[in-house]
């Protein structure tokens, strides 16, 4: 990535007599302050190597379409980031490392009918198995280990406490990678749920569904992370097969939806539906799920990276301006 630094030269009174102390010392102050503010603008263009603001204003995020910039990484399915500046895809039945500007390597090869996957506090890699029913465990090695077993995950999420939450159509589960402790962490009886996330203030859990109707729902969390009463209807007709869901530090919620082949920004209240990307059939850009970037190796921080089953397994970046919900940086105007 090319980082461009800009310089501000003071240009102090030109002409007229002045003593030669003065003009030392005008001399020096120019010197001083050209560095200083150098070094200011520095510090602030630098701030991290993807141009993530320093400042998020939540009321500066664009309605307009979004551009795509399709990158020869490699996910058909799900992705997550790790820590080293790469992305692990999963392009079934396979998973694939890559780098920002490399090409994809194979990393574990033939793991079966693969589905979502996220990435745990301790830098392992948890993936829901659709083929068999499992949900794994992946060390740095690519050593897997089994967690839990016939749930027939499509979603999976890494809560904020560290613990593993999926979604079958059926139920949501919650897993301990710690204690092994597992079990249905909400029954769902009104819709179908397949992709979750949380709020930034993780006090709501949000649910996107695989039904007519294509409803959007949420569930009130207390302060040990347990449901409080039903799942609320937040927005319903947008499709009915959601295929990602993600929520930015804003607490908007972007969900890629697979029958109508777009990807849209929902409002935290759910009164404001926005269409970011509408695929087309031909185009094979249609999204079947999102991550944020890593910050890390040319990974914006402030752009969502969407697999392509249609198109060749390739991932597409799309800049969106703001960060994932568990950004530290300070944040305006949020919901």
């Amino acid at each position: 990535m090319l980082l461009y630094i800009h310089l501000f030269v003071l240009c102090i009174g030109c002409g007229g007599d002045t003593h030669s102390e003065t003009s030392t010392e005008t001399e020096t102050e120019t010197e001083t302050e050209t560095e200083t503010e150098t070094e200011t603008e520095t510090e602030t263009e630098t701030n991290t190597e993807t141009d993530t603001p320093k400042v998020v204003d939540c009321q500066s995020l664009s309605s307009e379409s979004l551009n795509l910039t399709v990158l020869s990484a490699r996910a058909g399915r799900g992705l997550a980031f790790d820590d080293a500046g790469g992305v692990v895809g999963v392009s079934e039945p396979h998973l694939f490392r890559s780098t920002y500007d490399g090409d994809p390597e194979m990393w574990i090869p033939n793991l079966g009918e693969l589905d979502q996957i996220d990435v745990l506090p301790n830098g392992n890699f948890v993936l829901a198995h659709y083929g068999n029913g499992t949900i794994i465990q992946i060390g740095p090695d690519g050593g897997t280990e089994t967690l839990a077993s016939d749930q027939f995950a499509y979603g999976v999420r890494v809560g904020p406490d560290g613990r593993i939450y999926t979604a079958n159509t059926q139920h949501i589960y919650r897993i301990d990678p710690m204690t092994g402790e597992q079990g249905v962490w909400l029954a769902v009886n009104a819709f179908k749920p397949r992709v979750i996330d949380f709020s930034p203030t993780a006090d709501k859990l949000y649910i996107g569904s695989q039904e007519s109707g294509g409803g959007v729902w949420q569930v009130d969390l207390d302060d040990q992370f347990e449901p409080v009463g039903s799942p609320e209807l937040l927005v319903d007709n947008i499709g009915d097969w959601h295929d990602g869901l993600g929520v930015d530090v804003c607490g908007n919620i972007y969900l890629a939806e697979y029958e109508t082949k777009a990807l849209y920004r929902i409002s935290a209240d759910g009164t404001e539906v926005i269409t970011l990307i509408q695929a087309t059939s031909s185009d094979g850009m249609l999204p079947h799920g999102l991550a944020w970037g890593s910050g890390i190796g040319g990974w914006r921080e402030d752009a969502l990276y969407l697999p392509q089953p249609m198109n060749g397994d390739t991932i597409a970046e799309a800049v969106i301006g703001v960060p994932y919900r568990t950004w530290t940086g300070p944040v305006i105007n949020a919901q």
